[in-house]
Parts: C-alpha cells; structure tokens; sequence
C-alpha cells in the first residue's frame, strides 16, 4: 500500500496542472479517477528510476508517494522539494521583484505557475520533440521514447511506466526509420544524431551519465557560452537552448522566445529591435560561430530587453505571461485517447505509439498551446 507524504505548498505557489502540462514536462500522467499524477524519475543522486506519484487535493499542501521501497518517503519529499524548486517563492518574487519594477504586473495572476528542476537529458530530448509540435504530440512522442527503448519500472493502475531511455540507449536500439514510424518526422534524425553525439562528449569528458555531463557543461560555462554549445547539437536553435537551460538547467534568468513572447514584448513593451541593437549583437558574438548562424537577432534582442527588465527569475516571469497569454494545461491521462479543452476526442492513429491523451481542466478556458 502506498504511503503519502506532505509538502506544505499553497496552490498561490504551485498549482500542479498548470505546472506539470503546460509545456514544461512531458511525461506526467493523470490518473482521472484519483487526480493522481504519475511519473518516472530519478530520486535524489540514484541513477535508478522509480514511479512517483503526487496529487492536490488541498489548497495548502500536495501529497508524494512511490512504489519503490528502496526510498524512504523522505527520500521522496526531498526529492519532490528539490524538483518543484519550492525554495523559490514565486508570490515573494511577484511582491519584491516584478511588480516594484513592472507596473504591468499589477492585474496579473500567478497561477501556481513555477519553473521545474529536471534532468538536463531528458529536457533536452523532449525540447528536440518540441520544435513545430504541440504539446500532446511532444507528450506522445516522449512516452513512445520511454516505452521502446526505456526500462520498465513499474506498473499503476494498469499502466506501465518506464524510465527515459540514455543516449546509449537510444543510439543503440533506435533508427531513424523506426522513430519516423512513432510519429517522430523529421525529429528522428535530430534525436539519433544528438544521442551519438552526447555519448561522444561524455566519453571525451568522462561523465557517468548524459545529465552529469550536461550538467557538468552548465556549471562550468555562462549562458553564452553554454547556449553555443546547446546549438551544436543537431536539432536545437536559440528558443529550444533557451527552453534547456532554463527548465533543464537552473537558468533563471533566461527568456525563450517564441511567437507568444515576442507578441507580448511588442504589444505590451513596445520593444521593437533597431538597427543599432542587432549591430551590437553581432559584434558580441563574433567568437560565437554557432550562434551567429542559427540565432534571430531580432528576437535575442527582444530575450536580452526581457531580461535587463525581469532580473535574476526573469524566466520565471516569463513562463506567468506565457501562460496568461496562451493558458490553459494539456497533458496525458491513462486512458488511450487524447481529450482536449472541449472533451474533443482524438483517437491517434499510429498503434505504434501508445496513444496517450490530455486532461481537461474545468478552471479557465483557452485555445489550443502551440509550441513553435
């Protein structure tokens, strides 16, 4: 029998359907009949995967559990503290930093809304899914690596649950012939190429895992540099760097920019990029070669203002006017069929794949999010 643990946590500070399906993690599912959320992850520093669950049915505290014994429940809530960046208080950020500075702030709710810490790894590969794609397919597309080519670790509620497959993993068992027939297009030879790459870098940098070695990477480098080298990968432009290092990384301060938010800096900031200002750019990443090829300049000028005007958590504040902007959550439940905002159904038509399916959330109304 599962055993449940507490985190003190408000729904003002996070409210997880707007946490764990709008667009930052994919592989989250929802039990409908409980509103438990379900996952595989890493616990702490182990390497081994174990199913975790967490639900919200307080508007003070969210409850964890696992299955695996080997995890004491403090174990887990460490863990669950340490990944919903509860450290962080995003009302004390919206009082002290955003609105002091920002009047525009003054109508705006947080939602709940908070950046994750995840593994580096897995972000990468499921912001490689993200690029043209929607937040259903990019769920998909993540439980599809998971199921074929991941360990099984655990069963709930009649649905399996794997870990996220390594780069080696990857590299070894998957082709791209195979991954175009998951419904990968395109991606399929992003996602190989990536992999053989990483396990390339790990060996020349004698990293145990892909997230160490990221990780290792993001300590040791600034954000320019850290973003030219995120860009090498095949497969990754500016916005999903900006997306790694933010959600993957703990770059705080970073601003991804896609058609939304450059919608909102020009409606709202009339930050409109000169001439002046995309020279200066190119001057400052004349040694990054990397980046002067696939950055827009136009819209790094529109992530640098954004930043200059948000501070240290601007990409926190980002992530509460992209959700204002677009709203709404999407997700998967475990039930084999896709359910959006209206309770359209959606059978997916791959039998490949493990069709997966989106929540619907009864608290607001929105359109459909998509990724760019």
């Amino acid at each position: 029998m599962l055993k449940w643990g507490r985190l003190n946590v408000s729904r003002a500070e996070l409210e997880l359907a707007n946490v764990l399906q709008a667009g930052q993690a994919f592989r989250w599912m929802v039990d409908e009949a409980t509103g438990e959320y379900v996952t595989t992850m890493k616990i702490l520093d182990k390497e081994q995967y174990s199913v975790v669950l967490v639900r919200q049915h307080d508007d003070n505290f969210i409850e964890c559990a696992t299955y695996d014994s080997e995890c004491s429940l403090d174990d887990v809530l460490n863990h669950m503290t340490k990944y919903f960046r509860l450290e962080v208080s995003v009302q004390e950020l919206y009082q002290k930093e955003w609105l002091p500075k920002d009047s525009r702030f003054k109508d705006i709710e947080t939602h709940g809304i908070r950046v994750l810490r995840q593994e580096p790894w897995e972000t990468l590969v499921s912001f490689i899914c993200s690029t043209n794609n929607n937040i259903s397919r990019i769920t998909k597309m993540c439980h599809a690596l998971c199921s074929n080519y991941g360990d099984k670790i655990g069963t709930h509620n009649s649905t399996d649950f794997y870990s996220f497959p390594t780069s080696n993993s990857i590299y070894d068992n998957a082709t791209e012939e195979q991954l175009r027939k998951l419904g990968f297009g395109y991606r399929a030879k992003y996602i190989i190429e990536t992999a053989k790459k990483i396990i390339d870098d790990k060996s020349e940098h004698v990293a145990a895992s892909d997230s160490e070695y990221l990780s290792n990477i993001a300590s040791s480098s600034d954000y320019f540099t850290l973003r030219e080298h995120l860009m090498s990968y095949t497969g990754i432009g500016p916005k999903v760097a900006d997306c790694i290092a933010l959600m993957g990384m703990g770059r705080d301060e970073v601003v991804p920019v896609d058609v939304h938010v450059e919608r909102i800096a020009r409606r709202d900031y009339k930050i409109n990029p000169t001439n002046k200002d995309v020279t200066a750019l190119r001057e400052e990443y004349k040694d990054l070669p990397v980046t002067r090829k696939k950055v827009n300049f136009q819209l790094d000028v529109i992530r640098m203002k954004l930043n200059e005007q948000w501070g240290p958590y601007a990409g926190w504040a980002q992530g509460v006017l992209f959700f204002r902007e677009v709203g709404g959550t999407s997700g998967a439940n475990t039930k084999g069929e896709i359910t959006k905002r209206k309770h359209e159904h959606i059978k997916l038509k791959t039998p490949e794949d493990n069709d997966l399916g989106i929540i619907h959330s009864p608290r607001r109304k929105a359109p459909k999010i998509k990724v760019e």
